[in-house]
């Protein structure tokens, strides 16, 4: 049999094999997640190709008796490979859609009472009471924040009357 002939039958047998064990068994042989499909193609078509690479030199000396159950026992083993390789790298290497969470989880799970939050922006330090931020030079200072950066900010508010140009503030 020539090589890309038997080629051709191996792929065609093996996609045709595999749709024959998923209809035979309505969908619960080695069933894939919706998501996970163009995955397992992503992972089963390289498995294909590599397998055809290290027989392609036995290709042309295959009997049909022989070819045809190469090609049963490849489709099998292929597709319980791909399948468990795609569970894994959908498990542990992709990362899942993330879980919506309502805003009002993540705001209760920040805007925890006497937490001190610093603002990444500004360099500002809050402290949270209640569920709202407040800041003072107290607060900031005893965070460890620079009483520069919390002046600056004090007076780039606009209308603060706390900002104490020419005092010491040490």
């Amino acid at each position: 049999m020539d090589t890309s002939i038997s080629i051709i039958f191996f792929v065609v047998g093996i996609f045709a094999f595999s749709f024959f064990l998923d209809v035979i068994t309505k969908g619960k042989y080695l069933p894939t997640k919706e998501e996970n499909e163009i995955l397992l193609l992503s992972v089963f078509i390289p498995l294909v190709s590599i397998l055809i690479w290290i027989q392609f030199d036995n290709f042309h000396l295959m009997s049909w008796s022989y070819f045809i159950g190469f090609t049963i026992i490849s489709s099998i083993a292929l597709d319980v490979v791909s399948h468990y390789i795609t569970i894994f790298l959908a498990k542990y290497l992709i990362k899942s859609k993330p879980e919506e969470m309502d805003v009002k989880e993540i705001m209760d799970g920040i805007l925890q009472e006497g937490r001190t939050i610093k603002d990444k922006g500004t360099g500002i330090y809050f402290k949270v009471v209640g569920n709202k931020l407040h800041t003072s030079y107290p607060i900031h200072t005893e965070a460890g924040g620079d009483p520069d950066v919390y002046w600056a900010w004090e007076k780039a508010q606009g209308g603060s009357d706390t900002y104490p140009p020419e005092e010491n503030y040490d």
